[in-house]
């Protein structure tokens, strides 16, 4: 299924570059829901797969100001001007999907997108949507 979204320059820049390293940039969690269900988006999450956290990181700095915010899962925060975006790698096996959970383990960078859905904590916040193509 593809679904037009007019996704903000920073998240395109974030996702052209993330291809060009080989990897892929998605939309994710309440910026895809809220995108599907018609409403302005509250939240500015994405998720990236295909690169080391360290490989995003230095990714992210090229496009804005980075901060780490967890560590272990591979979770920054990146300023582009007024707006911050949330950028994490997948969760790994047995990562919880309830917040507030103790962390078990990394990102991990490999998973594939269908896999890291189905750790999501609702079916509704397993949607992905590509910001290059529309693809869900």
């Amino acid at each position: 299924m593809r679904l037009r979204l007019e996704a903000p320059k920073p998240v395109r820049a974030l996702a052209e570059a993330a291809r060009e390293a080989g990897g892929r940039v998605w939309v994710v969690g309440g910026a895809a829901r809220d995108h599907v269900r018609g409403s302005p988006a509250q939240d500015r999450d994405l998720e990236a797969y295909g690169m080391p956290a360290e490989a995003l990181g230095a990714l992210l700095r090229r496009v804005g100001r980075v901060r780490v915010v967890g560590r272990a899962f591979g979770v920054f925060l990146v300023q582009v001007g007024a707006q911050t975006y949330e950028v994490a790698l997948p969760r790994g096996a047995g990562a919880p999907a309830v917040p507030g959970a103790a962390p078990a383990v990394t990102g991990d960078p490999h998973l594939s997108p269908a896999e890291a859905a189905r750790r999501r904590d609702l079916s509704i916040n397993a949607l992905l949507i590509d910001p290059l193509t529309g693809e869900v």
